[in-house]
């Protein structure tokens, strides 16, 4: 009866402590930017890394999205790219440019022809959050672009900074008594109305696995309607260049074209990306850690115990995260396994310091009984 009176007590005060030491380290993030392999410090989320793992593993096209790189195009080529495209009958064009001043009439005029001939087309706009407004090609009048037409392209950091990582999008931007909406939101929107989904005016990008065909627009004037754009959503952008890269969760360097085709994948895919209550995580990490406690107490007075508690803390650690690896990947929810990784390797360690601290303050008690 002592013995297991003091094995509760053991266990009970084990786990405070574990997770009180665990609370603490988890308080600065960058303590385990360790586990991300971009090493980008406090900008990590465990989410960074379940990406990187399943972006290794799981590759695949999406045939509905194609992107045409436009990088270093003139304006004149840009207007024949769209010509070419619309030719194709796409279900949506998305031009990823801002025209920012007037060129010479002739090329201006066939760029504004080529826009007014599209069926649905989405232009890109830019919305500064801080003084309410918009930046949009100047040249282009209501009666001939309007409001319809343009969709922010504005990318989302989770740090707030342009150097952050882009994790998620916006559906729409709130500018002064307007809105506008995404440049993703609004594709969608005029090629797939059906699938357009929404799941929070804000969503985290679903960035793993995700190619596209590509094709430039020498390509595209040769073989035309051969490349199969027709039905789809064509998005031209900087997609070689160096002018818009960005940091994702899986590339330091990806083009912005690209992470608004993510963004529109994981629109029509109508997975969204979830990330369960912290409070949740923590009772995980503490059930995993009473587990590897338990069979501590249970071994101890075993020849071999210690070595085999750690043998199954090392594989609790591994089933871990790869557990955490699989159910992003195939159910998009996010486990912070940090926290039970953390209680796992500290458990053994407390239960040493509680069993010391415990031990030494039973001796100064039964001494103070003798006297």
């Amino acid at each position: 009866m002592n013995k297991c009176k003091s094995n509760i007590v053991t266990l009970s005060g084990t786990l405070c402590l574990t997770f009180l030491l665990s609370l603490f380290l988890t308080s600065d993030i960058s303590l385990f930017a360790f586990m991300s392999a971009m090493n980008v410090g406090n900008d990590f989320k465990i989410s960074d890394f379940y990406s990187r793992v399943a972006n290794t593993f799981q590759q695949n096209v999406n045939e509905d999205i194609v992107i045409i790189d436009i990088a270093d195009c003139s304006r004149e080529q840009i207007a024949e790219t769209i010509e070419n495209v619309e030719a194709c009958r796409p279900a949506a064009i998305g031009v990823d440019i801002i025209f920012r001043e007037k060129s010479d009439s002739l090329t201006d005029n066939r760029l504004r022809n080529a826009v007014n001939g599209s069926g649905n087309i989405v232009l890109a706009t830019s919305a500064d959050n801080t003084s309410g407004e918009y930046i949009r090609s100047s040249y282009f009048s209501d009666s001939i672009a309007s409001k319809g037409n343009y969709g922010v392209t504005n990318l989302e950091t989770t740090s707030g900074l342009p150097t952050g990582v882009v994790r998620g999008f916006r559906h729409s931007y709130p500018i002064k008594n307007d809105t506008f909406p995404s440049f993703a939101a609004l594709l969608v929107e005029k090629a797939f109305p059906e699938r357009y989904t929404k799941h929070g005016e804000k969503e985290t990008i679903y960035f793993p696995g995700q190619l596209y065909f590509h094709h430039t627009t020498e390509e595209l004037a040769q073989y035309g309607k051969e490349l199969g754009l027709e039905g789809k959503i064509i998005l031209l952008g900087d997609y070689s260049g160096s002018d818009d890269l960005h940091r994702t969760p899986i590339s330091e360097q990806l083009s912005g074209i690209e992470i608004h085709a993510a963004a529109i994948s994981t629109i029509m895919d109508g997975k969204p990306v979830k990330e369960i209550p912290s409070i949740w995580s923590w009772l995980i990490a503490i059930i995993v850690c009473t587990a590897i406690l338990l069979l501590k107490l249970a071994l101890q007075s075993k020849k071999y115990g210690a070595f085999a508690v750690r043998i199954c803390q090392i594989l609790l650690i591994a089933l871990s995260v790869l557990a955490g690896c699989y159910i992003f990947k195939e159910l998009r929810i996010v486990i912070d396994i940090n926290k039970i990784v953390l209680m796992l390797l500290l458990g053994l360690l407390s239960m040493d310091i509680w069993t010391g601290i415990y031990g030494f303050y039973s001796d100064i008690s039964n001494r103070k009984r003798n006297k």
